[in-house]
């Protein structure tokens, strides 16, 4: 029952933070685009007229082409002349037949690269592809790019018509991870897997189109023989046997990406969009139109979480017209609509627990059990709307195991044999508020209910509002509760748990557990932890709540909970899923994550974290990666790292508020507000005030560490501070991109807004404010541009390049004193920046607003005559 700890990790982390005050200069090398849906960094000139059919090509950086060509050579001498790590620039349109190394392709890469399209002939400055399209055409004779033996990256350019036949990749091939970054794949063919492209290693996918590919096997767009990673993005027209949009023999991470109109024509879940083989994870997105055996959007034969996803008018022949889901699945605010299977479960069919949290089924339908939804081993549902649903038993809902509804509304749905709403055909049924309205069976068995059909039953303030018939079952007690003597739970134990409304007061525990130990999966909705206590020093944990497996809270208030070693408020084993709440004022003194203590996952929306303590982590301690939307981390303190959290798993914050948060000595990690090291991506995020007694005051990323990269986009940072990168320091960094974010201090701060230590950064449209240095780059390099400078005693010191469009002028904000970074009419920020992909601010407002994009993190709505902010 015990974890492991990071401890010892930790102290075998290399201590180069120590030297973060006296940073040297060196020469880094100069870094290659970033893996990053932003776009381009810099505005782009004018296309020139006349641009002519040939295919261009750079290597060596100079201003010039360095090889032209009338079909594909250019492409191939430019890559064989270009050394290891070095980028290759691509204009014009390159067809045709190259062979070299003992194949046919348009590009034949054996090393290490970084392939840009998007240039003009005459200019190599400036990739804008919008007016300066790249399009390398095979002309259905090969592959367009065969990759062997080395990571590549491609970023800006069309690859079509490719060819491929007795193996993989119509139109790109590697064995190798691959980054494609607005890239276009179209109308390519193969008759084994990946009509499009074909990985064995990491693929990532940003800002890409794959659309009208075919492939004899499986994987019409994409095949990934490893992990799959989505940013953005189309899937469109492709069509295999299995995965007609792409097929992942690894784990997707998906973010707003679209699969429309796909194809899988095998049976047995052939996945007509997407087809994965190990974990799901997808945030945002679109399945449209998709049609395939089973899941004709999605076939997921590993876990599955899925969030804020669409899945509309997807159709299956036998099982999940929207999705089939074979193992563990947490939906979260998802929607399906009109989804249609042949046989069972309209939309959504999974062999194990359903998870269904403020998701909506709509006019679903199947000739089977589950107009919308199928839950083979029960579910959880919390929230959500079954409407118009039909099917034969079940119109809204069909489960074959114990299954808890909460606060879940089912209304006007069908079924012609049994359970117009819901059918839950074997184990227990406790159901909690929601509503029953408007169900029916039209040709029910005798017995059977037109609302709810139920093996046994027990239900607290539920209504059942005009039925077509009466509802049957008994009382089942879903829950087994002991206290046992071996120092677990003080208040209480469960195998597994569903707790609403329950208060835990003053327990206490020397392990695990003071209010709650739970062995199994965990819903707790509106609870109290309030004064409970896991004493022990070396393995206390959970001071108000231990779970060692899958956790949803909602709603629930942990106050004044503590924890001998880790998670004062709260800790969590498996995936944690927290929407809404307060953690406030707990504490975890010895090990870390004051407020709560996350060692897999955790997904965190609406939250507030207040004045809780911790060693690591004064707010959250999080091993695994964390993805927080809303709330706020005010008021945590922490000793070693992490202020308000310590996010040694990266993920990503959004339109979060991190204030008045300090990490007193903070040694060697950092991070008054945030310290992190591995991949993190902050959007809309605000750090006001926050403190560390070394570096970062704001955000420390990677600092003792090596680490992965570090995005900020929209962001603010005002009257942070610290003795080194008062707002942002990157050490050890993969790579640092900020954007259009705001860097200021109402008073003159000391030492560097932004200090870097062999971290490789590119900086654009920022504004920087009143700090001794603006840029610190003495031990790294950074290319900065069309950013803002005023007050600072030094804008930039160490290896800083670029400076396009980048000056230094007032940027006038409306109240700085009184926190209102909001520009004025009058402001030098407004119409300077470039289009760097951002398309709109940290309000949300449109970019650009008037005749250009305006710099920093807001932009400014006030154009003729200005409206006090009082009023805004």
């Amino acid at each position: 029952m015990f974890r492991s700890t990071t401890a010892v990790r930790r102290a075998m982390l290399p201590l180069a933070i120590c030297a973060m005050l006296l940073w040297p200069a060196n020469g880094a090398a100069q870094t290659s685009p970033p893996d990053d849906p932003a776009g381009p960094l810099v505005a782009a000139p004018e296309a020139p007229e006349g641009l002519p059919d040939v295919c261009f090509s750079n290597y060596s950086g100079g201003a010039g082409a360095d090889f032209s060509s009338y079909n594909a050579q250019a492409v191939q001498n430019a890559i064989n002349a270009a050394s290891a790590g070095g980028t290759v620039k691509l204009a014009g349109v390159c067809a045709g037949v190259v062979s070299y190394g003992g194949s046919s392709q348009v590009g034949l890469i054996t090393k290490t690269l970084t392939v840009i399209g998007g240039y003009a002939y005459n200019t190599w400055a400036v990739s804008y592809p919008i007016t300066q399209p790249t399009v390398l055409d095979r002309q259905s004779g090969g592959r367009v790019l065969q990759i062997t033996g080395a990571p590549v990256s491609v970023y800006s350019l069309t690859a079509q018509f490719g060819k491929a036949v007795g193996v993989d990749g119509g139109a790109i091939r590697t064995n190798n991870a691959l980054t494609l970054t607005h890239v276009a794949v179209y109308s390519s063919t193969t008759d084994n897997d990946g009509g499009g492209v074909a990985s064995s290693g990491i693929l990532r996918l940003i800002d890409t189109r794959i659309i009208s590919n075919t492939a004899g096997q499986s994987a019409g767009g994409a095949r990934a023989g490893g992990t799959l990673i989505l940013i953005g993005g189309l899937f469109e027209r492709n069509v295999s046997q299995h995965g007609g949009g792409a097929r992942v023999f690894g784990s997707v991470g998906m973010t707003g990406t679209q699969f429309i109109d796909n194809h899988s024509s095998a049976a047995n879940f052939s996945g007509g969009g997407l087809k994965v083989d190990a974990a799901s994870t997808l945030n945002g997105g679109l399945f449209r139109g998709n049609s395939g055996y089973d899941g004709g959007g999605l076939s997921g034969q590993g876990t599955a979480s899925i969030s804020g996803t669409e899945f509309i008018s997807n159709t299956a022949l036998r099982w999940g017209g929207g999705a089939n889901v074979n193992l563990l699945t947490q939906i979260t605010g998802t929607t399906f609509t009109n989804n249609t299977s042949a046989s069972d479960c309209g939309a959504l069919r999974t062999t194990a627990i359903l998870r269904a949290t403020a998701s909506a089924f709509h006019a679903n339908t199947t000739n089977g059990n589950g107009g919308a939804a199928c839950a083979d081993n029960g579910g959880v549902l919390t929230g959500g709307l079954f409407q118009n649903n039909s099917a034969a038993k079940g119109g809204g809902l069909w489960t074959n195991a114990s299954t808890t509804l909460s606060g879940t509304a089912f209304v006007t749905n069908t079924a012609t044999v049994a359970g117009g709403g819901a059918y839950l055909e074997n184990g227990a049924a406790t159901v909690s508020g929601g509503v029953f309205e408007g169900n029916a069976v039209s040709a029910p068995l005798a017995g059977y209910t037109g609302g709810r059909y139920a093996a046994s039953l027990a239900m607290k303030d539920t209504r059942l509002l005009s039925n077509a018939a009466m509802v049957n079952g008994g009382v089942f007690q879903a829950n087994r509760v002991t206290v046992p003597a071996g120092g677990y739970a003080g208040g209480l134990y469960a195998a597994s748990l569903m707790m609403t409304d329950t208060r835990l007061l003053s327990n206490t525990v020397d392990s695990q557990g003071g209010g709650v130990y739970v062995a199994g999966p965990a819903s707790i909705f509106g609870a109290h932890f309030t004064g409970n206590q896991a004493q022990s020093v070396s393995d206390g944990q959970g001071g108000g709540l231990y779970a060692s497996a899958a956790l949803t809270v909602t709603d629930s208030r942990f106050l004044h909970n503590a924890a001998g070693y880790a998670g004062g408020g709260a800790t969590a084993l498996g995936p944690a899923l927290i929407f809404g709440g307060v953690f406030e004022q707990n504490s975890a003194p010895s090990f870390g994550g004051g407020g709560l203590d996350a060692d897999v996952s955790a997904t965190i929306s609406g939250t507030r974290f207040l004045t809780n303590t911790g060693y690591y982590g004064g707010g959250i301690f999080a091993s695994g990666p964390v993805w927080m939307t809303g709330g706020s981390l005010a008021g945590n303190s922490a000793t070693a790292a992490g202020g308000g959290a310590d996010l040694e798993g990266g993920g990503a914050l959004t339109r979060t508020l991190i204030q008045d948060n300090r990490c007193g000595g903070c040694g060697t990690y950092g991070g008054g507000g945030v310290w992190s090291m591995a991949d993190l991506r902050v959007n809309s995020v605000r750090f006001v005030g926050n403190s560390a007694g070394s570096v970062g005051g704001g955000l420390a990323f990677g600092t003792g560490s090596t680490a992965g990269s570090l995005v900020v986009v929209n962001s603010l940072f005002a009257a942070n501070s610290a003795p080194a990168g008062a707002a942002i320091v990157g050490a050890n960094a993969a790579s640092v991109q900020i954007v259009h974010t705001t860097i200021a201090s109402p008073t003159q701060a000391s030492g560097a807004a932004i200090s870097l230590a062999f971290s490789p950064a590119a900086i654009s449209n920022t504004i920087v404010v009143s700090h001794a240095i603006g840029i610190d780059a003495l031990s790294s390099t950074a290319v900065e541009t069309h950013n803002l400078f005023f007050g600072n005693t030094v804008d930039t010191a160490g290896t800083v390049t670029g400076g396009v469009g980048s000056f230094m002028g007032d940027p006038r904000f409306v109240n700085p004193a009184a926190g209102d970074y909001h520009l004025t009419p009058l402001s030098a920020a407004r119409d300077a920046g470039a289009n760097a992909g951002v398309a709109v601010d940290f309000e949300g407002d449109t970019r650009p607003i008037g005749g250009g994009f305006d710099i920093g993190y807001d932009e400014s709505r006030a154009r003729l005559a200005w409206v006090p902010s009082v009023l805004r």
